[in-house]
């Protein structure tokens, strides 16, 4: 049975277009500025909230977008969604971005992480440093824990 929060999310999805819901992948077929929407939508549900069940029906729902356009406008999304000096939210995105698989984009994330004058944001930097060279290993984490403090107790 789908939970109140679920239906909620599959009632603002289908406000981006009728039957989206049941077809995450036709975004791109609403046109590149609703497809953005959508991405952004996402990227908030997975990156900003707390709550897991969002988070996983962000990741979720952003990982049946295709593939191609996601890796090539994700980091604009990101960027006009998200607050990357939140060590919270930076986190998050370097876990969708290591599901996807986007070893490239996972490295300037490091990156960014690394040159912050934020000790939070270095931290998860150094955490994620085996993403870019490890990426099976770093998707395994990213699927096994996702919430703050468990990570950093798994990586202990």
């Amino acid at each position: 049975m789908e939970s109140e929060f679920a239906k909620g999310f599959t009632q603002r999805l289908e406000a981006f277009g009728d039957g989206l819901a049941d077809n995450v992948g036709s975004a791109l077929a609403l046109g590149e500025p609703t497809a953005v929407q959508v991405l952004r939508f996402f990227l908030e549900a997975a990156c900003q909230s707390q709550r897991m069940e969002a988070i996983e029906l962000g990741r979720r729902n952003l990982l049946s977008l295709p593939r191609s356009w996601v890796l090539g406008a994700i980091e604009n999304a990101a960027k006009s969604t998200l607050d990357l000096t939140d060590e919270y939210e930076y986190r998050r995105l370097l876990e969708v971005t290591v599901l996807l698989g986007n070893r490239e984009a996972v490295k300037r994330l490091i990156d960014l992480g690394r040159k912050s004058d934020d000790s939070d944001l270095n931290d998860t930097a150094k955490e994620f440093e085996d993403s870019a060279t490890e990426p099976d290993l770093a998707v395994a984490k990213v699927r096994r824990v996702s919430l703050p403090g468990f990570m950093r107790q798994s990586a202990a």
